[in-house]
């Protein structure tokens, strides 16, 4: 996992093996958690897609299945503002559009940041049979963070 720290928007990203079948199930789970979170909605997505693409990773041999983003502005996120982030990610990575995206709001550590986040969950092989793009993971990451503040 990489967490990004900008002066306005955090950044985290994961990448998820395809070997466990239960891979997909995990992050679900974690994503629908109500006892951590005041309110959990589904933006867009099923959990079926989340183990379909899963499942085309292993068919492929691939390592990764799935690409967990966390997207936790510290100030209040317009909706366009949001889906123009998303847009950068899978610009800078070839992401294929978002397997689901999951809105979190609970109270943040520090009490003052804005109290939603975001789950943005890519598949780490593409339509194309080719896989995500990771090199330099961390720089990118931040590259994304950082055009976010503009």
């Amino acid at each position: 996992m990489f967490w990004l720290v900008s002066s306005l928007f955090g950044l985290l990203a994961s990448v998820l093996t395809s070997a466990a079948e239960s891979t997909h199930r995990h992050l679900f789970r974690h994503l629908m958690r109500t006892d951590e979170n005041e309110e959990v909605r589904i933006v867009q997505g099923r959990e079926f897609a989340l183990a379909e693409a899963v499942k085309d990773a292993r068919h492929a041999k691939r390592r990764y299945g799935l690409r967990h983003v966390i997207l936790s502005p510290e100030q209040a996120t317009s909706p366009e503002t949001f889906q123009k982030i998303v847009t950068l990610y899978q610009s800078e990575f070839g992401a294929d559009p978002p397997l689901m995206i999951v809105e979190h709001q609970k109270k943040r550590a520090d009490g003052q940041s804005y109290d939603r986040h975001w789950h943005v969950v890519f598949a780490e092989t593409l339509a194309n049979g080719r896989s995500l793009d990771s090199r330099f993971i961390r720089i990118r990451n931040e590259k994304v963070a950082r055009f976010t503040e503009l």
